[in-house]
């Protein structure tokens, strides 16, 4: 699935991680015996917004905790090891532990402005995060630098560089008191994800299907569930109005489905689950959301989502089932831009509407999706599935109980693909 450069990349990640690891396992691994915390495999969890662009699912916001007490809270027992403690930095608490076995390395900044110190130790864990190729938590309370203050204010511009540069190389996860508060300058906005106040559970389950940055696969899971099973229900949900959440823990392993930026977009669902062992991104229509049509804050939030699964090697599947689009505008420009940009193993079911531009923004086989199933029920443009399936435009009909192991086929054969990008600094994606 990886290409020739990010092979290259991923011996040159894993060399620099192993450099980091000699020193890191002495001050932080041999300080306990950590046991992993079993994946959650029954309760739809949900992730607030990406980038903080969203609205918080409601409640009172808690009394904000010293920032030393919720880093070793979040993390495993006795894995916290801290640096430059002390000084005029002490709003700004950073160092390095474990989560449920796995390493990151994190900061927690308390109320008030940044001064120059505390956000220079942010910027050396940021930094510290690159080279070890580990995940970044963020924990905030602080805003941003002293507005009269220009030695803060540049501190607190190198702490948002430090995000960009970040960014795409290796997951990065913000806690902070509310979700809603979160604007354009504010350090979690340049965040993968932004979790409310009680997101350490949320934390935990995401990270289980996250690799540890960009060269890497993501971790598998050995399961139980047969890669063939067979579902009724899907049979029942055939035609009929379903639920997009039931639907896609029927496809998933165990039934686990991890939702994230539920608050906002409703019309599409995106999450996280397992297909035979393997993390796979989910993103759904909601027929039960205005028909499913794909308003332009669910086409932001759901090409957002795109864009990270790519970054980080996460399979994706598309469950289809739209009238078309909302008012067509540059938010469904950038969720058709970044389906056709990644590079991942792309699977698209089609279990109920493809209709108009909402056929165009799903991961067609225009857009390079490597499988198109369509359910018998379907509607694909104007026509019937076996229509499309003669033109090529779906390549396969099946029957809906056989969704899940055509599916695990498809997967276990599209990860070995490989695709060479065209050769440019980078893409102009429409803002």
């Amino acid at each position: 699935m990886l290409s020739s450069s990010a092979a290259a990349l991923k011996l040159s990640c894993s060399a620099t991680a192993r450099n980091v690891r000699s020193w890191w396992s002495v001050s932080v691994l041999s300080r306990a015996t950590v046991s992993a915390m079993p994946e959650s495999r029954s309760t739809i969890g949900q992730v607030t917004e990406e980038g903080g662009r969203g609205k918080p699912a409601g409640g009172a916001t808690a009394p904000p905790a010293e920032p030393r007490a919720r880093v070793e809270a979040l993390l495993d027992p006795g894995s916290f090891a801290e640096f430059d403690r002390g000084g005029s930095g002490h709003a700004a608490v950073v160092g390095v532990g474990t989560i449920d076995g796995r390493d990151v390395a994190l900061y927690a900044v308390d109320l008030g402005a940044l001064n120059e110190v505390a956000a220079g130790k942010v910027r050396k864990v940021q930094e510290l995060a690159l080279r070890s190729r580990v995940p970044l938590v963020c924990l905030h309370e602080a805003g941003g630098g002293a507005p009269g203050d220009l030695a803060s204010l540049g501190g607190f511009a190198a702490v948002l560089d430090g995000h960009v540069r970040a960014s795409g190389v290796v997951p990065q996860v913000s806690l902070v008191p509310d979700p809603a508060r979160v604007d354009g300058i504010h350090p979690a906005a340049l965040t993968d994800f932004v979790l409310g106040p009680a997101g350490a559970d949320e934390l935990r389950r995401l990270l289980a299907y996250l690799p540890a940055h960009c060269a890497e696969t993501p971790p598998f899971v050995p399961t139980s569930d047969p890669a063939q099973r067979g579902d009724l229900e899907l049979q029942a949900m055939a035609g009929a109005p379903y639920d997009a959440r039931e639907l896609a823990a029927r496809l998933l392993d165990d039934g686990a489905f991890l939702e994230v930026h539920a608050a906002r977009g409703r019309g599409l669902l995106t999450g996280f689950g397992r297909l035979a062992g393997h993390p796979i991104g989910v993103v759904a229509n909601e027929p039960a959301v205005e028909g499913g049509a794909v308003s332009g804050d669910a086409a932001a939030k759901a090409a957002g989502f795109v864009r990270f699964c790519d970054a980080f090697n996460v399979p994706l599947l598309s469950v289809v089932d739209t009238a078309g689009a909302a008012a067509p505008g540059l938010d469904h420009a950038r969720l058709l831009y970044a389906y056709a940009e990644a590079t991942i193993p792309k699977l698209a079911v089609v279990a109920g509407r493809a209709v108009g531009a909402g056929y165009v923004l799903m991961s067609p086989r225009q857009l390079g999706a490597d499988l198109c199933l369509a359910w018998p029920t379907a509607a694909v443009a104007a026509g019937d599935p076996y229509a499309a399936a003669e033109r090529g435009y779906v390549d396969e009909v099946i029957e809906p109980r056989e969704t899940r192991g055509a599916l695990v086929r498809a997967l276990e054969l599209c990860l070995r693909k490989t695709v060479e990008p065209p050769l440019r600094k980078h893409a102009n994606m429409p803002l």
